[in-house]
This record gives structure tokens, sequence and C-alpha cells, in this order.
């Protein structure tokens, strides 16, 4: 989602808070164009990206999660009634088979299909038991298609929030039609 003028995508010269205000108060103006940010450090310049890749998604969960201190982050789809992770980020070997058994329950399933059907972000408390590495899931649907990022997370601001919802929304064109999933 963030694409840095000039610099290297691993570069330690821009702030990752400098992005997130700027995603912010772009949102905030409701500019969804390609038109000039708002300058908080020289070298910074944030834009939507529209390449439809595994590596742009992974790489859209890696800095959301970063920028918003979450555990983990992945890119889960209903497919035939069964939840798989198509894309993830820092979802270790032992917690995804634990997070697609979580999703597994009647429960789950049914609280994440009506996050689907509603449109609407959500979150819920983690028991213990599930291993899932965080105290709550959040669930950020994808309009109109059968999939959900999930955010591990301890809490997350209201602003943290509103950066999923809009990385989400990029996701929804990136997504539309493409299979994403791992290879």
């Amino acid at each position: 989602i963030f694409a840095l003028s000039g610099m290297t995508s691993g570069s330690e010269e821009c702030s990752r808070s400098a992005i997130l205000l700027n995603l912010i108060l772009r949102l905030r103006t409701s500019q969804r164009t390609l038109s000039p940010p708002l300058r908080t450090n020289k070298h910074l310049c944030c834009i939507i990206n529209p390449m439809p890749t595994q590596t742009n998604i992974e790489y859209q969960l890696k800095e959301a999660s970063q920028l918003t201190n979450a555990a983990w982050a992945a890119l889960a789809e209903r497919e035939m009634g069964k939840w798989r992770v198509v894309a993830y980020y820092r979802l270790g070997k032992k917690t995804q088979p634990a997070l697609v058994k979580f999703l597994s329950k009647g429960e789950v399933d049914s609280w994440l299909c009506g996050a689907l059907s509603g449109g609407q972000s959500r979150s819920v408390s983690i028991p213990d038991s599930n291993k899932l590495e965080a105290e709550r899931l959040f669930a950020f649907p994808l309009q109109g298609i059968s999939r959900v990022v999930l955010v591990g997370a301890g809490q997350l601001s209201n602003d943290a929030q509103r950066l999923w919802r809009l990385v989400v929304s990029g996701m929804h064109n990136e997504t539309e039609g493409d299979d994403v999933s791992p290879s």
C-alpha cells in the first residue's frame, strides 16, 4: 500500500508514524486520488498500489501490522463452508493451524459470516486456550466477496482500525477476480 519516493522499502529514514498520520489525514479529507500528499517528511509520498499480487497483499499486511502494533494479520477466505488463510504476516507455523481451527468453530464462523454479510468490522476476545498469540481478533471484511482481513492484537485504537479499513478497501480492488493463493 505504500511506496516511498526515492527510497528503498527497507530504509529506516522514513517514519512509520508519518506514514500513518499522512494516511489518516488523507482519509479525513476523503482523498482517494493520487494528488500530492501532505509533506511530513521530504522523502514521503504515499500511494495506493494497484498491482494485484500476493507480494503486495503480504506487504500491505506487514506495513499495517507494524504501524498498528498488531501481533499478526491474515487474509482469509471462506470457500465451500470452510475458511482458509490466503496470505499472512507474522502468523507462525503453530499459529496458522490454530487460527484455521478457531475459524472452523460454529460460533466463530457465524460471527465472521455476519461481518461479511453486514460489511462492518468487528472484534472479539480470544480465549487463551486457542493459542493465537493475541488478546483480540479483529475482522475487516472485503466488500462483496467472501474474504476478510483478520488481525490479532491486544487492542487497536480508533485510528489503527481506520487504517485497517483503508488497507482493506484497497485490497478489494486488488483481489477482485484474482487468485492470490500462496504457491
